[in-house]
């Protein structure tokens, strides 16, 4: 593979489609435009490159579209891949397709010449022992893939990996290239060809995940290099292996896999994705914390921890585990989830909820226990506990907007003061069914009612029916309704 200096003209990805225009001058702008290309695809958003290690780095979330290495068929992680030609397969077409097929088994870090054996299986070798690349000189340095057949609406994984372990033999430069992967409207990663930058080295790979707003989708791998080798030039394009798989109903659930952290950057979701990258996703997206990561594996990290930019959700954020009981908190206290989105809770576990949280969308404890453990856990909204659910105070105060409840309100670890109505423009608390309060374990707990809402409804503590009609509150209408112990008090 020869060197050539990144050209400077731009190079469009696709042809947009033709138009009808009235005047002269719509048609010679369509003319412009379809020659130059116009490029309608969504944006594909790539987590950061990581270096081959094991045969679990191979996503096996969702469904496989299509997998091609260029060496031989080969099982990986419960992936087959398929033998690609220059021209992909299947579902794939790179172009151009007038490059070379690589033949020397010194590309991949399994090769016999090579010091660096890796982790991974001889069959995960293979998905990427045989590059595909461009003579620069004859080729270029840009390489395009096209996604086809896709339907839309559908969330799709993309995973692509790029080695060259060589070093030695007048070589020394490939150690510093990478492939700059990117989409229209998406990030770019550079993706290292010799991560460890020695003979028998090992290359890197990315993930990315995109939403089909059209059949086909178009990915670039342009040829870069890390400067820092003292390179000044760039290289042919390469690439060893490509994947692309439908996780429609597999995003957004939790992993745990590098830490508990809960940001932008790490990547603790499923398909290995960090949080930013979800930023393509339709804003309804649930994130999902449950027992099994989506790939059959049980979480191992549940105290989850929003970091202090904190992260905004506008679909719901739902805890199903029916056995793992986890945590969240904001650290530090600081801003923790915010937006528009809501909380669910599901199944027989606890959820204990902490630090600073702003989300409007609400709170439902459908099943099992969401105990509060810092004043103001809740955010100033609505919260449903539905029958068989608790919400449990745990002695810490809460202020919420309205209450509807079949369930159990209880404070376990101390006395506590749950007050309703106390959001702005909030509507009337409303108490559906007879609410259990459980508060006689301690006697100083207390529910307070913004009377001048309106609040209907009837609540029981531990028997005692108590009514918060408007009629049976208006004495201290402007204080609120306390009801502490069964008895109405200001």
């Amino acid at each position: 593979m020869s060197q050539q200096t990144r050209p400077d003209c731009i190079s469009f990805l696709k042809s947009g489609p033709k138009l009808q225009f009235f005047s002269a001058m719509r048609v010679l702008l369509a003319v412009f435009i379809f020659a130059q290309g116009a490029i309608f695809a969504a944006p594909i958003n790539f987590s950061a490159p990581i270096t081959i290690s094991a045969d679990t780095d191979v996503l096996n979330l969702g469904t496989k579209v299509f997998a091609y290495g260029f060496f031989g068929a080969t099982t990986v992680n419960g992936v087959s891949f398929d033998l690609a030609t220059s021209a992909g397969g299947t579902g794939l077409t790179i172009s151009p397709s007038t490059g070379t097929l690589g033949t020397d088994a010194s590309f991949a870090s399994g090769g016999l010449v090579d010091t660096y054996t890796g982790t991974y299986t001889l069959a995960y070798n293979k998905v990427f022992q045989r590059p595909y690349y461009l003579d620069p000189a004859v080729n270029g340095t840009l390489q395009t893939y096209q996604f086809s057949s896709l339907t839309l609406g559908k969330v799709y994984a993309v995973q692509v990996w790029i080695e060259d372990s060589r070093v030695s033999g007048g070589n020394n430069w490939t150690q510093w290239r990478t492939g700059i992967l990117s989409s229209t409207g998406g990030n770019s990663v550079a993706v290292k060809y010799n991560a460890d930058h020695a003979n028998g080295g090992r290359g890197q790979y990315a993930r990315g995940i995109f939403v089909a707003d059209s059949t086909t989708q178009t990915l670039t791998n342009t040829q870069g290099f890390d400067a820092s080798g003292g390179i000044t030039a760039n290289y042919s394009a390469q690439i060893n292996a490509i994947q692309l798989r439908d996780i429609t109903d597999s995003v957004g659930i939790w992993t745990g896999a590098v830490n508990g952290n809960w940001d932008a950057a790490t990547a603790n979701w499923s398909g290995g994705i960090n949080y930013s990258s979800y930023s393509s996703l339709p804003s309804g997206t649930p994130f999902k914390f449950q027992d099994t990561n989506g790939s059959g594996q049980t979480v191992t990290s549940t105290a989850v921890t929003v970091q202090s930019a904190g992260v905004t959700v506008a679909g719901s954020v739902a805890f199903t585990a029916g056995t793992l009981n986890y945590s969240l908190l904001s650290a530090g206290g600081t801003l923790g989830i915010n937006g528009a989105g809501s909380l669910y809770k599901s199944g027989a576990s606890t959820l204990t909820l902490a630090g600073t949280h702003t989300f409007t969308g609400g709170v439902n404890v459908a099943a099992g226990t969401l105990k509060t453990a810092s004043l103001r856990a809740l955010p100033n909204g609505p919260v449903t506990v539905s029958s068989g659910a608790t919400l449990n105070l745990n002695g810490y105060d809460q202020s919420i907007g309205l209450l509807t409840q079949n369930g159990t309100v209880s404070s376990t670890g101390g006395a506590a003061t749950l007050t309703l109505g106390s959001l702005a423009g909030a509507t009337a608390p409303v108490f559906s069914g007879s609410v259990n309060l459980a508060f006689s374990n301690n006697a100083a707990s207390a529910l307070t009612v913004n009377a001048s809402l309106n609040p209907v409804g009837t609540l029981s503590n531990n028997g005692t029916s108590v009514s918060v009609a408007l009629g049976t509150v208006t004495s201290v209408a402007t204080k609120g309704a306390t009801i502490l112990n069964g008895v109405i008090g200001a």
